[in-house]
C-alpha cells in the first residue's frame, strides 16, 4: 500500500516541476534543434539520431522546428529513410507539418530526382491552409 501512495506522491512531483518549468522546457527544445541541425550541417548522423532519441527519454517537447530540423539533418547525413519517418510519424506526435516541413520533403525529392515525390509534395501544400513560399 505504501509504494502506492509513493507512486502517487512521485507522479504529483513530477507535474508540479513539469508546470513549473515549461519555459524551460520549450527553451531546451529550442536548443536541442540547434544543435540537432548543426549535426547536420557537419554530417554527424549518429549524433542528430541520439539526441532526437534523448529528447523523446527525457519527454522534452517536440514540435515541428525540432522535427524539420531532424528531418534537414538525416537529408543532408543521406539518412533518407530516416528523415521520412520523421515525416510520417508527425501526426503521430500530434505535430502539424508546416511548410518548412514540406520544403524540406522537396529538397530532398529534388536531390534524388524524384519529381512524383515532389509534386505529390506541392499538392499536398496546395490542398492545405498554407501557401506555397518562395522556396517552395
Amino acid at each position: 500500500m505504501i509504494d502506492y501512495y509513493v507512486s502517487v506522491l512521485y507522479v504529483i512531483i513530477i507535474d508540479y516541476i513539469v508546470d513549473s518549468f515549461k519555459e524551460y522546457i520549450l527553451n531546451l527544445s529550442e536548443a536541442y534543434s540547434g544543435v540537432i541541425a548543426a549535426c547536420g550541417t557537419h554530417g554527424k548522423y549518429d549524433t542528430a539520431k541520439g539526441l532526437l532519441d534523448e529528447m523523446r527519454q527525457f519527454q522534452v517537447e517536440s514540435n515541428a522546428v525540432v522535427l524539420n530540423a531532424a528531418m534537414s539533418a538525416f537529408i543532408k547525413c543521406g539518412i533518407l529513410g530516416d528523415a521520412y519517418q520523421i515525416y510520417y510519424d508527425m501526426s503521430k506526435q500530434q505535430v502539424r507539418p508546416d511548410l518548412e516541413t514540406y520544403n524540406t520533403l522537396m529538397q530532398s525529392f529534388v536531390q534524388q530526382s524524384y519529381w512524383e515525390g515532389a509534386l505529390h509534395t506541392l499538392e499536398t501544400i496546395r490542398s492545405s491552409t498554407q501557401d506555397p513560399d518562395a522556396w517552395t
